[in-house]
């Protein structure tokens, strides 16, 4: 039954996988998916694998997204912090970014030490 689940689970990654590349719109779909899978992975194997998969999506976002800033956190921030709460560290790093950008270093700082505790270099230099 174990290896039905964590089949099935592979399955869904690399669906997901496949459209990575999409128009910004449907990171918000893709990324809630390999939430989703994380929460429920049977593994520490998949769930390695879906939070490495969900931070290179995270990663391939380029610049601001519409409604992403400090001051008015949107559903896409909402989803960004979900998905730092799951060790997904580049969400941390993107938060610290926006935090930052909108003048809250204090926050800022708090999202960079949270990724660089877990071993993501771009965050230990911010720190």
């Amino acid at each position: 039954m174990t290896i039905r689940a964590s089949t099935t689970y592979l399955s869904l990654l690399m669906a997901a996988a496949t459209t990575v590349s999409a128009p910004a719109a449907t990171w918000v779909a893709e990324l809630t998916r390999y939430l989703d899978q994380l929460e429920q992975a049977p593994d520490r194997a998949t769930a390695r694998s879906l939070i490495r998969e969900a931070g290179d999506l995270v990663e391939s976002l380029p610049g601001a997204f519409p409604g992403e800033t400090a001051g008015a956190p949107s559903g896409q921030r909402a989803l960004l912090e979900r998905a730092a709460s799951l060790r997904v560290l580049p969400a941390a790093m993107r938060l610290g970014e926006l935090d930052r950008d909108g003048g809250d270093d204090a926050a800022a700082f708090a999202w960079f030490r949270q990724a660089a505790t877990q071993g993501y270099p771009p965050a230990m230099i911010q720190v």
